[in-house]
């Protein structure tokens, strides 16, 4: 066999454990260019192997809820994004991700969130990652961009990430915005969250319901047929 037959077979051999091994990404992306609540997102396939289809429930609390792009302007911001829409999470407002997926049997997954938001008193947040908390624990912040400053604040690009996630049924992740802070405003133009690892069909009711009456058939039969063979 020639030299470069074997480096060429080697070559295909290591791309396809490179493939196995790599976790597929799934993304949503949101730029809340509506009021609708909750927004749904189908991302393009190239990004969306699994065909997962999220939802973003926001709860604006006492905030001004959905403001059009022009809040830009008003908070001394000019040429900053799509200025499409954003959301005012004020005091204790929240927005709850949500997947129309799970994780396979026995997989762990990883979650990046990538917030670009508006915090109008960035002098109450020496760290950013102090304005929200999250519904699932241990956020380690990958990195914090200010994008530009403004007479009231400023914009930012705080990215979190959370690695080796068990968890079991529909996928969710819920941030919440401070709460008891005044005036100072958490307002939200883009949010995207991306989940690594294998995903899983959420199981119907219907099919759940039917295996546990089977097993309860099953069982059924089985102390039918050992009462049987004692009498």
């Amino acid at each position: 066999m020639k030299l470069e037959q074997v480096i060429g077979g080697l070559a295909v051999l290591l791309s396809g454990v490179v493939t196995v091994q790599a976790d597929p990404t799934t993304t949503m992306d949101w730029e809340f260019s509506t009021s609708d609540n909750p927004a749904t997102v189908t991302p393009d396939t190239s990004v969306n192997p699994f065909g997962a289809t999220g939802t973003a429930a926001i709860d604006q609390s006492n905030g001004d809820g959905y403001q059009a792009g022009t809040l830009f302007e008003q908070y001394g911001q000019t040429g900053y994004g799509t200025q499409t829409g954003l959301w005012d999470l004020l005091n204790a407002g929240t927005m709850e991700l949500s997947l129309d997926k799970q994780a396979a049997a026995g997989a762990t997954l990883s979650y990046t969130l990538t917030v670009d938001a508006f915090f109008s008193s960035p002098l109450s947040f020496p760290n950013i990652s102090d304005a929200m908390t999250f519904s699932l624990p241990n956020a380690q912040q990958v990195s914090r961009t200010q994008l530009n400053s403004g007479d009231k604040g400023a914009w930012y690009e705080v990215v979190y990430s959370w690695n080796q996630v068990n968890t079991s049924g529909p996928i969710s992740l819920t941030l919440t915005s401070p709460a008891g802070l005044g005036a100072t405003d958490l307002v939200i133009d883009r949010i995207q969250f991306s989940i690594s690892g294998n995903l899983a069909p959420i199981p119907e009711p219907t099919v759940v319901q039917l295996g546990a009456v089977g097993f309860a058939a099953l069982g059924l039969w089985s102390w039918r047929q050992r009462r049987q063979a004692k009498s």
